[in-house]
């Protein structure tokens, strides 16, 4: 008897050790899901459930482990260790370690009351101004599978204008998968629309289907307002027609939206405003190397696309590879004169229903002369769960979703010296790790800082310094230019500036040095 108790202690003993080792909701598993789940996993969100509190996850806890070891959830395809893009949802093996152990041991709350608070979602915009909202129209999905619906609207510009943010706003979170927007010059896509029974015109996930117009951008569930350095901007000709693709996600028949695209033209009193370009430079039309785009049936085919960059250095801001359902993976580099490569973008596993615009988190600078390479595979066969066809049918290239493309839109400018410290993802500001610190060349007090902003510099030598203020989104909020030289102090005036995380820039011959400024 003494025998079995013994056996009984030590069994509660190892339990007890085992439940004290879990990880527990309060402690791990909140901010993991608070900073990568819930922003889809709201009310009103695209998410099938919310994901806001542990009685959310506690009732969806097998869900929760199958989605995220299986690498499904959190959506995102770019692979990270070829390059990294602004607002990445990517789960570490840690991460995923911790859920999974979480949910073995019985998802265990924890102290809910040492839990962090669940992420708070803005209601309206979040621009400080808006120069002209884009609504669509009322309208309600006829079907019960994925519905793409564009809807034109007349821009009624008398001037060309220049884009510089552009914040999307689904009206109803829970059925907008994405949004695709672009101008049309001419009357094509507007007569579209008017010769359609209902708002807006049947489309194909890619907006455009003329020649003549041209994409702007695109948005998924998670991504931020799309924002620009201050001198530079997206130009709209005038007179131009906005075009809004909506993707409205299975499961939405019979309900209703009406969403908006806020644009933030650039302030006309900038000297030189730098034009930024949105092309589709590598496509099946012009740059196949080894075409035709045609898959048959039952094979499984790699294509590539070159193209050779002879027009100036680039700064690339952006990236957007596009194809259809038969699509298995697309890879995008460039190669310049020594051959030496850059990445620019890899989706190893490819989803048609998870596609848009990437951001870079820096430009990237690419020089004159490159060649611009993609390569594509599709598998046109039964093992492809997105096949339209069962049994599979030849594919051919085309617009419709059960045809196939290979195209590669970038979002790009003429390079200019120092592009490619230009900061487009405000993580990186507050990532001590990714910035280039002052050492004792730059130092700056106090911090935070109300109003006066006192900068200690130590250059050895006299001369130029370019001091510089970007805000978290990488757009230049002030400049000024000093004489710098041994152990100096200036001073500048932050009064008129928000509040928030700013990076200061000091350049001289002797190289650019970087400061995190907190502005109270």
């Amino acid at each position: 008897m003494l025998k079995y108790f013994s056996l009984l202690l030590c069994s509660l003993a190892t339990s007890w050790q085992t439940s004290a080792q879990s990880p527990t909701w309060s402690d791990d598993v909140a901010s993991i899901i608070y900073n990568n789940c819930s922003n889809c996993h709201h009310e009103g969100g695209i998410g099938p459930f919310a994901l806001m509190s542990y009685e959310d996850a506690f009732n969806n806890a097998l869900s929760i482990k199958a989605q995220v070891e299986s690498g499904l959830m959190p959506p995102w395809k770019p692979d990270p260790d070829y390059m990294h893009f602004k607002d990445e949802r990517i789960l570490s093996e840690t991460d995923i370690s911790t859920i999974s152990n979480w949910v073995a041991a019985g998802a265990p709350s924890g102290d809910l009351s040492m839990a962090p608070l669940p992420p708070t979602f803005t209601v309206g915009s979040a621009l400080p101004t808006i120069d002209l909202a884009l609504q669509t129209p009322s309208y309600t999905v006829p079907v019960d599978e994925d519905d793409y619906r564009t809807f034109v609207i007349h821009s009624n510009f008398s001037q060309d204008v220049f884009l510089n943010q552009i914040e999307y706003m689904p009206g109803n979170g829970s059925i907008v998968h994405h949004i695709v927007i672009f101008y049309d010059p001419t009357n094509y896509s507007w007569n579209l629309d008017q010769a359609d029974t209902v708002p807006g015109y049947e489309s194909y996930g890619v907006g455009p289907i003329n020649n003549s117009a041209d994409i702007i951008g695109a948005w998924a569930p998670g991504s931020a307002v799309f924002t620009l350095p201050e001198n530079m901007g997206i130009r709209i000709p005038a007179g131009a027609d906005f075009g809004v693709e909506v993707h409205y996600a299975p499961g939405s028949n019979g309900l209703t939206d009406v969403s908006t695209v806020n644009l933030k033209y650039t302030d006309a009193s900038q000297q030189n405003i730098r034009e930024v370009f949105v092309d589709g430079i590598l496509n099946h039309f012009d740059n196949l190397t080894d075409g035709p785009l045609f898959i048959p049936a039952n094979t499984i085919q790699t294509f590539h696309e070159k193209f050779d960059w002879e027009f100036g250095d680039m700064s690339l801001i952006s990236i957007f590879p596009h194809m259809h359902l038969v699509g298995e993976s697309f890879k995008v580099w460039s190669l310049d004169e020594n051959s030496d490569t850059t990445h620019l973008i890899s989706i190893p596993n490819w989803d048609f229903h998870w596609q848009g615009f990437y951001d870079y988190q820096k430009p990237v600078h690419i020089t004159d002369p490159s060649e611009l390479w993609a390569e594509a595979t599709y598998d046109n066969t039964t093992s492809n769960p997105d096949n339209p066809s069962n049994p599979p049918e030849d594919v051919y290239a085309g617009e419709h979703t059960t045809d196939e493309m290979m195209i590669v839109f970038f979002t790009w400018l003429p390079y200019e010296p120092g592009d490619e410290n230009l900061i487009l993802d405000s993580s990186l500001v507050t990532a001590v790790s990714d910035i280039k610190r002052g050492g004792d060349i730059v130092k700056i007090y106090p911090n935070p800082v109300k109003d006066e902003l006192f900068i200690y510099t130590d250059f050895s030598q006299p001369g130029a310094v370019i001091f510089e203020l970007f805000n978290a989104t990488g757009v230049l909020v002030k400049h000024w230019q000093e004489m710098g030289s041994k152990e100096k102090i200036t001073t500048t005036s932050l009064q008129n500036i928000p509040s928030g995380i700013y990076l200061l820039k000091a350049s001289s011959a002797e190289g650019a040095h970087f400061a995190k400024v907190m502005k109270q």
